[in-house]
């Protein structure tokens, strides 16, 4: 993302690589980052929730996979729950759609094919300069950001939101799918509809491994490090944090990653 002109210094957020029953945990493992110690192992499931930030501007991303593909019909299942949760959603973005009604299309389907109590979090949230900003797309009376009802607002031109169903089981795995959307005069500009993610996109084979693109640790640590430094944060990161803070604090169940500058 950085070579391709992500702000290096000022993220998105921390990338999460959440594998196995971490994957369970909508962030990972809180300690360690999102990812944790645990290596990736054949027929884990693996949650990929990533993030750039252009010109001051972010996105927000998830995939997930399965390592050396998968026949266990209860993944499939919940891999295909989501992934036709998230389709239902998409004809009713648009300007004039309440924010929450987003989020009942998505759950209630959810429901239906059995995993209702799986799905802990919210289908989506604006962003914009922050990773995290109105309208919420949350069902119920009550909304969390900033202590207002921004998921009672009808969505409108311009705002740009996520749609990001999961489905996690405590233990063993979790499958989130995550796209950005703006919506417009029209209906909405499908941001990362070129990013694959349909159930053959799901199943990673060894076949479709590229051996040349296997990891190597960067020979000079230093070097790598300080480019990743910090830098001092200006009044808009400041108030990014702020805004983040007090979402986490009114609600911490809902679906919000942790700021990481």
């Amino acid at each position: 993302m950085i070579e391709n002109g992500s702000n290096p210094n000022w993220p998105s957020f921390s990338t999460i690589v959440a594998s196995g029953a971490n994957g369970a945990i909508p962030h990972g493992d809180p300690e360690n980052d999102g990812a944790g110690p645990k290596q990736v192992q054949i027929g884990d499931v693996v949650v990929v929730d990533l993030g750039a930030r252009v010109n001051d501007w972010v996105s927000d991303v998830t995939r997930s996979y399965v390592v050396g593909g998968t026949t266990n019909e209860t993944i499939i299942k919940a891999y295909m729950a989501v992934y036709d949760a998230q389709n239902l959603t998409f004809p009713l973005i648009e300007a004039g759609t309440p924010a929450w009604a987003l989020d009942d299309i998505a759950r209630t389907h959810i429901e239906e094919q059995g995993f209702g109590e799986n799905f802990i979090h919210s289908l989506g949230h604006g962003f914009g300069v922050c990773v995290h900003e109105p309208p919420l797309l949350s069902g119920g009376s009550d909304d969390p950001l900033f202590g207002l009802s921004y998921n009672q607002q009808p969505l409108a031109p311009y705002d740009a939101i996520t749609i990001e169903p999961g489905i996690y089981l405590d233990g063993w795995f979790g499958i989130r799918i995550e796209d950005d959307f703006l919506v417009n005069q029209e209906d909405h500009e499908f941001m990362t509809a070129e990013l694959p993610r349909d159930l053959d996109w799901f199943m990673i084979q060894v076949e479709d491994y590229d051996s040349s693109m296997a990891f190597t640790p960067p020979t000079d640590r230093e070097e790598e490090v300080e480019r990743f430094l910090p830098v001092p944060v200006g009044l808009l990161e400041i108030l990014c944090l702020i805004g983040l803070a007090g979402w986490r604090r009114e609600r911490p169940d809902v679906h919000s990653v942790e700021p990481s500058v």
